[in-house]
């Protein structure tokens, strides 16, 4: 169950971090006062068989919490009360002292005592939200550090000499003697058969994670849900046990105690009400004079929110007000004054919609929706540093269309790697970079097969390597003939790019260097590498390339990636491989 808690804990971690992408909320700043009831189990680990683990109880709490944005932080105060523990066993333990030569009620009694276990829990710490566009929910991750007082839940099992003989718990010769025999005084004794000291207003460290979630009823009160889990650092308490258990029962000698500590847990789910308290700068609708204006931007076809639409509002007297469309598609205009607005938005040259609105006293806290009709596809690229697994910024891309031998370019952001273009559909385009010291993958993407009601955004990966003097790099899936030396027309794509490089690149000298696998002689596969190395050169050649900035050197099978005996196909395929390296730039 924790590890369950800890997942959900880490889904609502990750929804606050894309809450942080340009979050505009009217409501994102507030403080918040909540109240809660609900039901509570306290879990007893590395506890007894006998005696039961989990007690059923209740919570009631409260809490206040101020978030910034995203962001916050929350004090919580709990009551906490669970039943009191049960000795399961006792059935069974009637059972066997029964089968004793002892009577219940005339040779000894059984006694019982148990107290219910009340926690009061007071902790801080950071909260972490996300709200709907519309506001209307809010999922929160609250995360407390604390104590807790805890008292009781002791449970004490035992029984009571009627008469002075001995109990049969205090023998450890396996014979029924007289208990002065043992104690030294004949008064009736009790013997433990389960003993827990439980917690006497003890004060505990305790972590606590909840998760809530909230619906908004009014722009003040929201109802919400939550399951949280609480730890107790240090809570172990001492128990210890009589076992009388076996396939026979055992004589009197053979009866040991057992001892143990048990630690604390609990989990539960809760119900209750928050009120929310806004600061000035946020909820604009108490301000007197001036409204809000929200515009979301939707694709026609597909009814997705759009994000980085030019939107721009003007008022009667031509003074215009611009913002931009965050990732949920909206554009939030505060402190607005009451007039009449015309409202339109513009993304990759196309305009949407034109939509008129009234702000005035009646009407201010409005909402617009913009549709925006553009029939092409969206593919939005990543450059990611193949090398270090890692988005690159400062690539400039080209996208060719194949069909119509058009060209267009865009450069990679630095802090995302993220680069996008429009893509007409039913067409086929090639996409290449080009940055300094970094040869590029050319990746292929079509629109062809796909259904623009169903599709916006296309989604790619462009791969590039940094180019280092000595550093060798692969030519993956150069394709030969069996035992030839000529290039096939279905060569790969990385000659391609190699070329691509080398244009990009007029001053730096390479050498291609070429590789067998362990199978022929030595002479054979030496000779061999060299043609292949050759033929590649002479494929560049062929291509623009100058002869003067290409070495061919064969190696044979001197330089296996995989040094082994009885190579597997696998393997073979491994060590037999084109290279390239930078010799000087």
């Amino acid at each position: 169950m924790k590890y369950a808690y800890l997942f959900l804990a880490t889904l609502l971690l990750s929804l606050s971090s894309l809450a942080q992408e340009k979050a505009t909320n009217t409501s994102k700043s507030f403080s918040q006062i909540s109240i809660r009831g609900g039901y509570d189990v306290a879990q007893k680990h590395d506890f007894s068989n006998f005696a039961s683990k989990n007690l059923k109880g209740f919570n009631a709490g409260a809490s206040f919490d101020k978030y910034w944005n995203w962001l916050g932080a929350g004090i919580d105060v709990d009551f906490l009360q669970n039943q009191k523990p049960e000795y399961t066993a006792a059935n069974d333990f009637t059972t066997y002292m029964t089968a004793q030569p002892y009577i219940l009620g005339t040779d000894y009694n059984i006694q019982a005592n148990a107290t219910k276990l009340t926690r009061i829990f007071a902790g801080i710490g950071p909260d972490f939200k996300y709200q709907t566009v519309d506001n209307k929910w809010t999922a929160e991750l609250n995360l407390r550090g604390g104590v807790t007082r805890t008292d009781g839940s002791m449970l004490e099992y035992s029984t009571k000499a009627v008469r002075p003989i001995l109990n049969p718990f205090l023998s450890r010769g396996g014979d029924a003697v007289n208990a002065s025999t043992v104690t030294g005084n004949s008064n009736p004794e009790n013997e433990g058969v389960f003993y827990h000291k439980g917690y006497d207003k003890e004060y505990i460290l305790t972590a606590k994670a909840q998760a809530r979630i909230s619906y908004t009823i009014t722009d003040n009160l929201s109802a919400n849900v939550a399951a949280y889990y609480m730890y107790y650092q240090g809570s172990k308490a001492l128990y210890n046990t009589q076992d009388y258990t076996g396939s026979t029962p055992p004589v009197y000698a053979t009866i040991k105690p057992t001892f143990g500590l048990s630690a604390l847990s609990s989990l539960g789910a809760s119900a209750g009400i928050s009120y929310r308290i806004f600061g000035n700068q946020t909820h604009v609708k108490k301000q007197k004079g001036y409204n809000t204006l929200t515009v979301f931007v939707k694709d026609e076809l597909t009814n997705q929110p759009l994000h980085d639409v030019d939107v721009m509002v003007t008022n009667a007297g031509g003074n215009n007000l611009t913002a931009k469309t965050d990732i949920n598609g909206q554009a939030i205009f505060q402190k607005i004054k009451a007039a009449d607005y015309v409202v339109k938005g513009t993304l990759h040259d196309i305009a949407t919609n034109t939509q008129t609105v009234n702000i005035n006293s009646s009407n201010q806290k409005a909402d617009v929706t913009l549709i925006h009709n553009d029939p092409r596809f969206t593919v939005v690229g990543t450059a990611i540093n193949l090398g270090t697994k890692t988005p690159e910024g400062g690539v400039s891309t080209t996208l060719k269309d194949l069909s119509r031998s058009t060209v267009k370019m865009a450069t990679s952001q630095n802090s995302t790697g993220k680069f996008s273009y429009q893509l007409e559909q039913n067409t086929d385009y090639e996409l290449v970079g080009k940055k300094a010291n970094y040869i590029s993958n050319i990746e292929r993407v079509s629109t062809k097969g796909l259904t623009r009601s169903q599709t916006l955004y296309v989604q790619l990966e462009l791969g590039i390597e940094r180019v280092e003097v000595g550093k060798a790099i692969v030519l993956k899936k150069i394709y030969y003939d069996l035992d030839k030396t000529d290039i096939r027309e279905d060569a790969s794509s990385d000659l391609q790019k190699l070329i691509s490089f080398l244009n990009d690149n007029p001053n730096i000298k390479i050498e291609i260097s070429s590789f067998t696998d362990s199978r022929g002689s030595g002479d054979y596969n030496l000779e061999l590498s060299q043609k292949r190395a050759q033929s590649v050169v002479s494929y560049l050649i062929n291509r623009g390339i100058d002869r003067g900035r290409m070495i061919a050197k064969g190696y044979g099978e001197s330089k296996p990636v995989v040094d082994c005996v009885e190579c597997t196909e696998a393997q073979h395929q491994q060590n037999r491989r084109t290279e390239f390296k930078l010799i000087s730039q």
